[in-house]
């Protein structure tokens, strides 16, 4: 087990995702695989997909500290919210504090993408016990 995100070794969380057939975005190189030009209004959103993805959790404390309203963004071309990037990752610390800042978890955690996955179905493929624990109690709806 990689014990920083919590996932087998070898596990890569973008094999879950299915094809779309729109150019993706990979996390590793911060780019998209076909050339796109981001709209304007996408900049803070690789801000928050970058301390997300990273595990920096000061960054992303002091991020959602000055922009609260971020929680409830999409920062990926399909639709992945905070929440979804934070399990995505792996990064169980960022999944806590994200979910601890939810206000309404009935709507923002049962929010799926645009593949239909919740952050949920995505800690249970990645089979993280501890994510998927933190996310069923703060909202037990989602089982």
């Amino acid at each position: 087990m990689d014990t920083e995100k919590g996932y087998p070794r070898g596990f890569r969380a973008d094999s879950i995702r299915s094809e779309t057939g729109r150019g993706s975005f990979r996390s590793d190189s911060m780019q998209f695989d076909e050339p796109h030009e981001l709209p304007q209004e996408n900049s803070p959103n690789l801000v928050r997909f970058k301390h997300i993805d990273s595990g920096n959790l000061d960054a992303t404390k002091a991020f959602l500290d000055r922009n609260p309203e971020a929680l409830t963004a999409s920062l990926t071309s399909n639709g992945d919210r905070p929440i979804h990037k934070a399990v995505l990752s792996g990064h169980i610390k960022i999944v806590e504090e994200i979910v601890k800042r939810i206000h309404d978890p009935v709507q923002e955690l049962v929010i799926k993408n645009d593949d239909g996955y919740t952050a949920l179905a995505y800690a249970a493929t990645g089979g993280i016990v501890r994510i998927a624990e933190c996310l069923v109690k703060k909202c037990p709806r989602l089982v």
